[in-house]
């Protein structure tokens, strides 16, 4: 299994990149922590460092480069409605634990 840890400006836990279809579980040994809803089988932490801050991504760049660096399959992609196909990140079932 394949781990990623990103550090950016926050991420968004409901996005298609981040399902956790075809994605195991993460090993017994983990103590990741999730400090939002939304965390899966993709996304096995969910932790904020900076006070008063969240770790809701609210300018889409957290989001953005953990779905290139790892997002999952996402099928009928497309750029305003353009080139239809299939997006995912480089590492597609890897897991991320962002913080």
């Amino acid at each position: 299994m394949k781990n990623r840890r990103i550090s950016w400006s926050g991420i968004t836990p409901g996005h298609p990149s981040f399902d956790d279809k075809g994605i195991p579980p993460p090993p017994l040994r983990w103590k990741g922590k999730c400090e939002v809803s939304g965390c899966n089988n993709k996304l096995i932490g969910i932790r904020n460092f900076v006070s008063g801050d969240s770790a809701i991504d609210i300018v889409g760049h957290g989001t953005h480069t953990s779905s290139t660096a790892a997002g999952n399959y996402v099928n009928n992609a497309s750029v305003f409605e353009q080139a239809n196909g299939t997006a995912s990140g480089m590492a597609p079932l890897a897991t991320l634990w962002p913080v």
